[in-house]
C-alpha cells in the first residue's frame, strides 16, 4: 500500500490552540483550559479550533498507540489522520460517561489499525492463494484447443488402425509404434522382407484414405517411415 501524506479531508485545519477563543474564557477558572469533553461537544457544533485543541492534547498518545500497533511510522502518521477525522465527523455521538477522550480516541485508532491489518492480511492470502494457482496451472496446464485436437486426431488415427487388415495392422504398429525397420520386422514376422514392405504400404495407404479430412497422422506416419 503506497502511503500518502494529507491532511484531514473535509475536516478542520489543525491549527495551534487559540488563546482568546470563546470556551478558553469561559474555563479560565482552569490552568488547563476546558474538560475534553467540553472540548469534543463543542467540536460536535463544527468548532475547528476546539477540535485543533484536543488534537494537539493527544496526537501523541494516538500516533505512540499507531506506531505500536503497525511498527510503521508512516503508516502510523496516516491512520492518525483519519482517527482524527472520525473523531470530527462523530463527536456527537461522544459519551463521556462512558470513556474519557482519550479513550475514545485511542479506541478510534485502534479500530482503524486492525481494519488496515485485515485488509493487508486479506491481500496476502489473496495474493498467495493467485500464486499458488498460477503454479498449479503452470504444473497442470489447461487442456487448450491444440491438446483436443491432437487427442481427436489420436483417436481417428487408432479407429483407423483398427479397421485394417490385421497383418497390415500389424506391420503399420511393429513399424510406427514399436520403431522396427522393414528388416527387423521381416526376421521378427519370418516373413520375405517384400512382402513386409508392400504391407507397409498398403496399410499407410489405408489410414491415408481413412483420415483423408486430416493429413497430419498420414503424413507424420511417412516422416515415419524413413527411419
Amino acid at each position: 500500500m503506497g502511503v500518502t501524506h494529507t491532511s484531514v479531508p473535509s475536516g478542520p485545519r489543525l491549527a495551534a490552540p487559540v488563546s482568546d477563543h470563546p470556551w478558553r474564557r469561559a474555563n479560565e477558572r482552569s490552568a488547563a483550559g476546558p474538560q475534553d469533553s467540553v472540548l469534543v461537544a463543542i467540536i460536535a457544533r463544527g468548532d475547528g479550533d476546539a477540535f485543533a485543541e484536543l488534537y494537539h492534547r493527544h496526537c501523541d498518545a494516538v500516533r505512540r498507540q499507531l506506531r505500536h500497533l503497525l511498527g510503521n511510522d508512516a503508516l502510523a502518521d496516516e491512520l492518525l489522520q483519519e482517527t482524527f477525522l472520525q473523531a470530527w465527523q462523530q463527536a456527537d455521538r461522544y459519551e463521556d460517561r462512558r470513556a474519557s477522550a482519550r479513550a475514545w480516541l485511542l479506541v478510534i485508532a485502534r479500530s482503524r489499525a486492525l481494519d488496515f491489518l485485515r485488509s493487508q492480511q486479506a491481500r496476502v492470502r489473496r495474493e498467495s492463494s493467485v500464486a499458488a494457482g498460477d503454479s498449479w496451472l503452470r504444473s497442470n496446464p489447461p487442456v487448450g484447443l491444440r491438446d483436443l485436437e491432437a487427442a481427436e486426431r489420436r483417436q481417428r488415427l487408432l479407429r483407423a488402425l483398427a479397421e485394417l487388415p490385421m497383418k497390415q495392422r500389424q506391420c503399420v504398429e511393429l513399424a510406427f509404434l514399436r520403431g522396427l525397420s522393414h528388416s527387423e520386422m521381416a526376421e521378427r514376422l519370418r516373413e520375405p522382407l517384400g512382402t513386409i514392405k508392400s504391407r507397409v504400404l498398403l496399410g499407410i495407404r489405408r489410414l491415408r484414405q481413412a483420415l483423408a479430412s486430416d493429413a497430419s497422422p498420414a503424413a507424420g506416419l511417412s516422416a515415419a517411415r524413413g527411419r
